[in-house]
Formats: C-alpha cells, sequence, structure tokens
C-alpha cells in the first residue's frame, strides 16, 4: 500500500474517531453452519449484530449519514475487498443507532489510488421508528 493510501486511511480513521463517539450495530445474515441447535430442529436466529464503534452519524434535511473509516468497518467485518465490505453493506437487515432500526438504502465508498478509506451508508427510518 503506497504512503498516500495509508495516510488517507489514518486520516479517515482518526477524523471518525474524533469527530464520532457514537456506537451502532449492523444486523447481518448469520454465518450458515451444521450447529447441534440445527440437527435438533432448533431454529436459531438468522441473523447476528455487528457493533461499529467509532462511528459519525449525520443528519441532515436530506437525511441520515452513517460515516465509519475503513479500518473500522473491515476489521468488523473481518472482509479487506471493497467490494465484499459494500456487498456486505448492502445485504444487511439494517443499523441500530441509540435503538431506532434504519435500513441501508445506499453504500459509497472514498477511495485514494483504489484503496477504500472511508465508507458512507445513506440511511432510511424503519416505518416502526420514524
Amino acid at each position: 500500500m503506497s504512503e498516500m493510501k495509508v495516510w488517507a486511511r489514518r486520516a479517515a480513521h482518526a477524523l471518525v474517531q474524533s469527530a464520532g463517539t457514537n456506537t451502532v450495530a449492523l444486523r447481518m445474515p448469520a454465518a450458515a453452519g451444521a450447529t447441534d441447535a440445527d440437527e435438533l430442529g432448533i431454529v436459531a436466529s438468522a441473523w447476528s449484530e455487528v457493533p461499529l464503534w467509532p462511528v459519525m452519524v449525520r443528519t441532515s434535511a436530506r437525511g441520515t449519514a452513517l460515516l465509519v473509516s475503513a479500518e473500522v468497518l473491515h476489521a468488523a467485518l473481518s472482509l479487506e475487498d471493497a467490494h465484499a465490505v459494500k456487498r456486505a453493506l448492502q445485504e444487511c437487515e439494517g443499523v441500530s443507532i441509540a435503538g431506532a432500526w434504519m435500513f441501508v438504502r445506499a453504500v459509497e465508498v472514498r477511495e485514494v489510488g483504489g484503496e477504500p478509506y472511508l465508507y458512507r451508508m445513506e440511511l432510511v427510518a424503519t416505518e416502526g421508528s420514524a
């Protein structure tokens, strides 16, 4: 990774860490696997919650946006490829912010030289939390 890419990633992480004190949870599809509970016919939750911290939540007249540094998101999802991370975010059930559930409408990846440094998720309130 070039020096410019490293600095962009570190700067995004420092910005979100200093200005974003929020913790949110992504509701992701649970990994499929053969467990004793599955064999007994006990249906486990189809979702797992992945905590993200620090994140920056921005609310404006246009809606709510969630900013997460690539460093935090890649570590939380155990993924390094930006396309895989974007696909995972598009497949997530929603995001919990202070107990309110929101859907992910769109995901933007900010990159320098093809290396992601920041993810921006455009969120929409669910009917029950609006």
